[in-house]
C-alpha cells in the first residue's frame, strides 16, 4: 500500500508539472497573439495617417491646378483686352491725325490715351498680382509636399524599427 501511495503521489506531481507548464504555454501563445494584434493595429494606424496625408496632398495639388487654370484663363482675358485696346487706339489716333483741327480735340484725345494709359497700367497691376498670389500659392504647396514628404520619411522609419 506505502509503495502505491508512493508511486501515486509521484505521479501527481508529474500531472502537476505538465498542467503549470501547460498554463504557461497557454499564457505565453494569448500575449503573444496579443502582442501581435497590438502590432497590426499600430501599422494599420500609421498607413492610415500616411493615406490622410496623400489624400490632402492630392487635394492641395487639385485646388493648386485649378487656382493655376483660373489664373492663366484671367490672363488671356487680360491680353485679349490689351489687344482689342491697342487696336481701338490705332482706329482712334488714326482718327485724331484726320479730325484733329482745333486745339481743344487735341487736349481731348490727350486725356483719353491718358485715361487708356491708366486702365492698361491698372490692368497690368491686377495681372502682376494674381502671378503673385499664384507663386505664393505655388510656394505654399511645395512647403506643404516638404512636410508630407518629411512625415512619410518618419512613418517608415518608425514602422523600419
Amino acid at each position: 500500500v506505502s509503495s502505491r501511495e508512493a508511486e501515486l503521489a509521484e505521479r501527481e506531481q508529474r500531472v502537476q508539472a505538465q498542467e503549470q507548464v501547460s498554463a504557461t504555454t497557454e499564457q505565453q501563445q494569448i500575449a503573444s497573439a496579443a502582442a501581435r494584434e497590438q502590432a497590426l493595429s499600430s501599422r494599420e494606424a500609421a498607413l492610415s495617417e500616411r493615406e490622410q496625408h496623400l489624400q490632402a496632398q492630392e487635394q492641395a495639388s487639385t485646388a493648386t491646378e485649378q487656382q493655376t487654370l483660373h489664373v492663366a484663363a484671367r490672363e488671356q482675358a487680360v491680353s485679349s483686352r490689351e489687344a482689342e485696346l491697342a487696336e481701338r487706339e490705332q482706329r482712334v489716333q488714326a482718327q485724331e491725325q484726320v479730325s484733329a483741327t482745333t486745339e481743344q480735340q487735341q487736349i481731348a484725345s490727350a486725356a483719353a490715351r491718358e485715361q487708356a494709359l491708366s486702365s492698361r497700367e491698372a490692368a497690368l497691376s491686377e495681372r502682376e498680382q494674381h502671378l503673385q498670389a499664384q507663386e505664393q500659392a505655388s510656394t505654399a504647396t511645395e512647403q506643404q509636399t516638404l512636410h508630407v514628404a518629411a512625415r512619410e520619411q518618419a512613418v517608415s522609419s518608425r514602422e523600419a524599427e
